[in-house]
Parts: C-alpha cells; structure tokens; sequence
C-alpha cells in the first residue's frame, strides 16, 4: 500500500475548517503543484547517485500511479451517483480534490476537464469561485486521515 493513502477505493476524508479563507485553499494546491515541480527534477541528480536516483524514480512512479488511481476513483464515485437522464454534479470536497490533481499533475484546463467530461470553462469558473471565497469547493469540515502529501503541507 502506498504511505499517500491515494490508491483505497473510498476518498480520503480531508476536512479543514470553514472559518479558512479561501487563500489558505488556494495555497494548498500551489504547494502540491511546487512538490510536482520538485519530484520531476529529483530525477536529473548525477549519474554517481544511482540508487538514490532509483529511488527518486520509484517514488515518483509510485506517486503518479496513486494520483492517477484517486483521479479514477473520483470519476467512479461521480457516475455512481448519475440518475440516467441527469448530468452529475461533483460534491465541493470532490471539486477541490480535481483541481488538487490538476495541480499535482501539472494539467491544463482542457486536459483536466476532457478527463472528467466537464468543460475548461467550468474549471475556470471552480477556480474563480474558490478565489471569491464561495464554499462551492472546500475541504469537508471533519479531519479524519490526512494524505501523506496533505500531512506535510501542515507541517
């Protein structure tokens, strides 16, 4: 199992208080882009460093195939819940949980929404209403079991 929690078939309870603006939302998903950023360069350390660089590349496999297995997960639980003749909406904590994986991954828009069949236009507009502080995406309010990654952003 992977120590990010990323991989389980149920999402990761990630509850922060409501009371937070929506700046420290907002820096959540800069700093898990910054990791993304750091982990590709881990990868370019010199050739005497081979079983670090092993290791750094293992990681980072490990790192993308969770990320890549909590994006499934989220659109499984979306069509889950479709009514036949109905298009889904996302819950907030889901909402913020794509654009978290927009982050990590490095995605555009237009990747990101083909992925989650929405438009680009809709994640533009989940990033606007995050910066104008609407709740439409948030963190849910119990903390339960943080993700590794989350866990060190805290710290």
């Amino acid at each position: 199992m992977d120590n990010l929690h990323l991989d389980d078939s149920k999402p990761p309870k990630l509850y922060l208080p409501k009371d937070w603006p929506s700046i420290a939302t907002e820096s959540i998903l800069h700093v898990i882009a910054v990791v993304r950023i750091a982990m590709l360069h881990a990868g370019n350390w010199p050739s005497d460093a081979d079983e670090l660089n092993l290791r750094a590349t293992c990681d980072r496999l490990r790192t993308e195939n969770a990320l890549l297995r909590r994006e499934l997960a989220i659109k499984d639980a979306r069509m889950n819940r479709i009514p036949p003749k109905r298009r889904p909406n996302y819950t907030s904590g889901e909402r913020l949980e794509i654009l978290m994986l927009k982050a990590a991954l490095g995605l555009s828009n237009v990747k990101l929404a083909d992925r989650f069949n929405i438009t680009a236009a809709t994640i533009q507009n989940w990033f606007r209403r995050m910066r104008d502080g609407d709740p439409f995406i948030s963190m849910p309010e119990k903390v339960t079991k943080y993700p590794l990654y989350l866990r060190y952003i805290v710290q």
